[in-house]
């Protein structure tokens, strides 16, 4: 094998620059974290860059997603050819690897969701819901996702829950996978001394409630506005900041008019990270009511700036949120239950600021150095020829 004391190493991805989702946020700390380190040199592959450097290969963008997904692949491909194949492969999806699975590099592969792997629980819904065209869609992924993780060396999941959840779902020998929880940027998300202006001055209504997620039917949205009738009941001023969503998607506006909610709530639109923390900073209560959810880096990002947080218990999030101590947990689709921990948090400032403190330090647990200390043992460990992932921390 080549040297583990400086392993090589290609990242895949189809996402990075002028994408604002959770992968192209981890592809770009890894970039931060690795460009410049003396102890793996690492290589990133992507559609397109806005800076040049020599360790960054663009494919160019193609025309249609599966365009975008070979260009990407073959332009890897080619690097590592060029190389002998002495490096590490690490590509940030299953989807991203269907066309690397012949090469002789030690592969690792990134499973950012469990979504995939459950569709066997749900292809019958998704033919009635969606018809034939969905359900072959869905069926190639799947099939696809298998194939990759099969040949793969190492199986990152960013949760335990994601993990046991592939694992069973595809057969694979547990020492293949290994749990590799996405990071915050804790310093980004640091609540200054002196916050900066509120971003939606001159919407001041009184208590102020965030939501992020783009995904907004399977973050349980819906639940949160039942929920919020319930609140404004009790205090008609609060007012809920949705930040994702289009403010032009017809059926959310549907949703909140059929509620009576329309001067309550603030639709954002996309917001670009690093303008997201003032957001965090100005709200007191982050709500994120997901029906499934791999992992949650938008409550890590609340715990980090200080927010206290109710969130659902379901899929990763508990990993995250201790009920009770970091923030509140309830049940998905309880929109009830959802309703009293609002209330509950908003009319006691002492709570809110309890958990705000102690959720800051739970954030710490899951910083980006973190996860780079983990993700550098594993590089070293596949280029050495040693894939015992007992040895790697966690």
């Amino acid at each position: 094998m080549f040297s583990p004391d400086r392993p090589r190493v290609v990242f895949v991805t189809t996402v990075f620059d002028g994408v604002e989702t959770g992968p192209a946020t981890y592809a770009h700390h890894l970039w931060q974290a690795f460009r410049d380190d003396s102890d793996v040199e690492f290589h990133i592959v992507a559609p397109h860059f806005e800076q040049r450097h020599p360790q960054l290969h663009a494919s160019g963008t193609g025309r249609g997603s599966l365009s975008l997904y070979r260009r990407v692949q073959d332009t890897a491909a080619r690097l590592v050819r060029s190389w002998g194949g002495r490096c590490v492969v690490h590509g940030n999806s299953t989807h991203s690897m269907a066309r690397l699975v012949s090469l002789q590099s030690p592969l690792v592969v990134q499973v950012n969701d469990y979504e995939t792997a459950r569709f066997p629980q749900y292809s019958w819904q998704l033919l009635r819901e969606h018809g034939a065209r969905r359900l072959v869609a869905g069926a190639w992924r799947y099939r696809n996702e298998r194939s990759v993780l099969a040949r793969a060396n190492r199986v990152l999941c960013n949760s335990r829950y994601t993990a046991e959840f592939v694992r069973d779902a595809y057969g694979l020998a547990p020492d293949k996978v290994a749990v590799l929880h996405k990071s915050v940027d804790t310093s980004l998300f640091a609540r200054p001394a002196r916050p900066p202006a509120d971003p939606l001055q001159g919407n001041d209504g009184g208590s102020r409630v965030l939501f992020v997620g783009t995904d907004w039917q399977r973050k349980g949205l819906e639940v949160l506005l039942d929920a919020l009738c319930t609140v404004a009941d009790r205090r008609p001023a609060v007012q809920l900041t949705v930040i994702g969503p289009a403010p032009e998607d017809a059926g959310l506006r549907a949703l909140i008019d059929a509620r009576g909610l329309a001067g309550n709530v603030i639709l954002a639109g996309r917001v670009a990270r690093e303008q997201l923390p003032p957001y965090f900073w100005h709200a007191d209560v982050f709500v994120l009511p997901s029906h499934r959810e791999a992992l949650g880096v938008a409550v890590l990002e609340a715990l980090a700036a200080g927010l206290p947080v109710i969130a659902t218990a379901t899929g990763g999030i508990p990993e995250i949120v201790r009920d009770g101590v970091d923030g509140l947990m309830v049940d998905p689709g309880d929109s009830h239950a959802l309703a009293r921990a609002l209330v509950r948090l908003l009319d006691d400032a002492g709570e809110r600021a309890a958990l705000a403190q102690r959720g800051v330090a739970r954030a710490a647990q899951f910083s980006s150095q973190t996860m780079i200390r983990s993700l550098r043992g594993h590089y070293a460990g596949l280029a050495s020829g040693n894939y015992d992932v007992d040895r790697f921390p966690r």
